[in-house]
């Protein structure tokens, strides 16, 4: 098959970790896949190439700051014009945003079957209500909300990234048999366990830990909570130092950053961050409950096990069924007393820390296999062209 698939983040962030992994392995499955993004430098003009068998489309936004993730009108028209009168069998949209979901309309009217991706819910009761600013959440929650639900229902055939978004997606109206549910993969070839010492000479930090780490964005309740969970381990640990990986919102920045001890990288390279991921000695997954977090799956939680190192976690979203399979880390409710005391347990018994982590890599290699959930996602665009 001919497979066009869309996000509408930039190359190597967010989302397209989700959709270049399932791309490259349809290419090593015989199709013949592009994969549309966004380039985070160029405002004018796209790129093309071709990596592990996939041809990428890098596209350019002229609009600033957050106005660059999926609302950019110029970067819709570099990416119509860039697909021209291409035709694929498949087109899947990786959430429905206009830089995502004008593109994939147009391909389905030259004969592509549609299919539709959730792997966040960023509409009303979502995302958006997280957003600090009151007017600005205010203005986008009818705009997420209407772009996220319109064109489900109406697509050929959807997948769902969690249990909660595929319950939402069938309250919308959408055909069950055409509905498919599959988590993220684990990268367990760019990430892997190294010795903890190593890496933290290579990065130039600290040798003596321990180190916490935390990878990618929080919503600012998260960070608020991390920072007073961090407070409470100091008393009993005043040595850790906690590690935040990648880029974040100023605000839950700045909160992190008042305390001691607290490395921030911001830009991260795809070939560090396995450095960064192994200098640390167990991993936070401080999700708070709220709607915005279990209809998620955070891809976060693929890097920790793939890295080998423990995860402590809150009881929230589809991630903590794994916890009860599987000794990959603890689970504690959505409280602060409770995580930070289970955090310094942990601290406490390095030789299950490491027992745990073993266990997690474990996971990683035998669970969550990008290649097994492709062999689903192939049968649903087969059945799809066959409509």
């Amino acid at each position: 098959m001919k497979i066009l698939m869309a996000v509408h983040n930039i190359s190597g962030q967010g989302t397209y970790r989700r959709a270049f992994p399932l791309a490259r392995e349809l290419a090593r499955r015989g199709h013949q896949v592009t994969l549309i993004a966004s380039n985070k430098d160029r405002r004018l003009g796209v790129l093309s190439h071709v990596e592990s068998g996939v041809r990428l489309i890098e596209s350019p936004d002229l609009l600033p700051g957050s106005f660059r993730y999926g609302w950019d009108p110029f970067n819709i028209i570099h990416r119509i014009a860039a697909i021209g009168n291409e035709r694929f069998d498949i087109v899947h949209a990786f959430d429905c945003r206009p830089t995502v979901i004008y593109p994939a309309l147009f391909a389905r009217k030259h004969g592509a079957r549609l299919v539709i991706d959730w792997a966040d819910w960023f509409g009303k009761g979502g995302a958006v209500e997280e957003r600090p600013n009151f007017l600005l959440r205010t203005l986008l929650r009818p705009i997420e909300t209407t772009f996220e639900e319109h064109f489900r229902p109406g697509a050929d055939a959807n997948t769902v990234i969690c249990s909660t978004l595929y319950q939402k997606a069938l309250q919308l109206g959408v055909d069950p048999t055409r509905l498919i549910q599959f988590p993220n993969g684990c990268d367990t070839k760019s990430i892997h366990p190294e010795d903890r010492v190593e890496a933290r000479r290579r990065l130039k930090l600290p040798l003596q830990g321990p180190y916490i780490g935390y990878v990618g964005s929080a919503f600012l309740g998260g960070a608020v909570f991390m920072a007073e969970v961090l407070k409470s381990v100091r008393l009993q640990f005043p040595e850790v130092r906690f590690l935040w990986i990648g880029a974040r919102p100023k605000a839950s920045r700045r909160i992190l950053n008042e305390l001691p001890d607290v490395y921030t990288p911001e830009r991260v390279s795809e070939e560090r961050l396995n450095d960064y991921l192994a200098a640390c000695d167990l991993f936070w997954l401080p999700l708070r409950d709220t709607p915005a977090n279990r209809g998620r799956w955070p891809l976060k939680f693929n890097d920790y096990l793939s890295a080998g190192r423990p995860v402590i976690s809150t009881k929230v979203g589809d991630v903590k069924d794994f916890f009860n399979q599987k000794a990959i880390g603890w689970l504690t409710p959505d409280d602060a007393e409770q995580f930070a005391s289970q955090t310094i347990t942990a601290l406490s018994d390095p030789i299950e820390c490491n027992r745990r982590g073993n266990e997690a890599r474990g996971v990683a290699e035998t669970v969550f296999l990008w290649s097994k959930f492709c062999v689903e996602l192939e049968i649903l665009y087969k059945q799809a062209v066959m409509l």
